[in-house]
């Protein structure tokens, strides 16, 4: 026969009202505002004439959210997405004003 236990359960709210946290702060976005947002592409357009994203993140066997944000990019309409995790990233390089 199995063993019920119980334990009290005490919830303190830390002078927070839970309905307010609770309460989403967005919008569904729907079809028609994406394509009000996202532009076609001209014909003649190539990814080089486009913008390339990159995105870091994960860790090495982890770069599922990276990839899903670089297909994103593409999707929206980057030259190239670029995902990286943190130990494939190239080093930063610094850029420095004319004169500097």
């Amino acid at each position: 026969m199995a063993r019920i236990t119980a334990a009290k359960l005490k919830l303190d709210t830390l002078g927070l009202d839970p309905v307010t946290l609770l309460e989403p702060e967005g919008m569904l976005l729907d079809a028609d505002i994406l394509d009000r947002a996202i532009t076609p592409r001209p014909k003649t357009s190539t990814r080089d004439r486009r913008a390339s994203v990159g995105v870091l993140g994960g860790a090495a066997g982890m770069v599922g959210a990276a990839l899903i944000a670089g297909c994103a990019a593409l999707k929206c309409g980057a030259g190239r997405g670029l995902p990286w995790t943190a130990d494939s990233a190239p080093p930063l390089r610094r850029h420095h004003a004319a004169g500097n």
